[in-house]
């Protein structure tokens, strides 16, 4: 009796295996559903700073967003999407600056960019203008998300106002924003830049 009742234990486990391996395989295919979905519909709607991960349907987010309103999309576009049964909004905002800073240098090697941005748009905008600006020279972007720029408008306008007048700058040359206050240094490329880097900072600030 007892031999039949081990070899009935034995048949018996594998099977138990086989279960047990299915159903984690299955739970593992879930979350990976989940979590491809869900970056994929916050990455349409420019949130894809958020992050997921999911244990089965129960979904946690993270990242830093740029706003008190990003948070709340972030959360519910995630709970939007089909399949998501819990979404905890572990989300946090990134740092506030008082004095927002921003600077780009120029040298042999590549235009430098740092300092602050307030959201991923911004950043998209700078570096398109400096690729533009600089054809054919290496864009390091050292730039940091943070919440407290000017209007995004008058940033940005700086700052593609700033990347111009740095084209026009030998290598060495730097270009500085501090809240709505411009700087520029460096040594203008020919007389013609000259001129044209004076005539804007007389006339054409934005």
């Amino acid at each position: 009796m007892r031999c039949n009742w081990l070899r009935w234990m034995w048949g018996v486990l594998p099977l138990g295996l086989l279960i047990a391996f299915a159903v984690s395989s299955k739970h593992q295919d879930i979350q990976n559903d989940l979590a491809a979905r869900t970056e994929a519909k916050l990455q349409s709607v420019g949130l894809g700073w958020a992050g997921t991960a999911f244990d089965g349907r129960d979904g946690a987010i993270s990242g830093q967003a740029f706003s008190p309103t990003q948070r709340r999309e972030a959360a519910d576009i995630v709970r939007s999407v089909w399949g998501v049964r819990v979404a905890d909004n572990q989300t946090t905002l990134v740092e506030l600056q008082k004095t927002y800073t921003w600077s780009a240098e120029r040298d042999r090697a590549a235009v430098r960019l740092t300092g602050f941005v307030p959201d991923s748009q911004t950043r998209a905008s700078i570096l398109g203008t400096a690729r533009e600006l600089f054809d054919g020279v290496e864009i390091t972007d050292g730039m940091q998300p943070a919440r407290g720029a000017p209007e995004r408008s008058v940033w940005l306008g700086g700052i593609k106002f700033a990347l111009s007048q740095l084209a026009r700058l030998e290598n060495g040359g730097e270009v500085n924003m501090r809240n709505a206050e411009f700087a520029i240094d460096g040594r203008a490329r020919t007389i013609s830049d000259y001129r044209r880097v004076r005539g804007a900072l007389a006339q054409a600030l934005p």
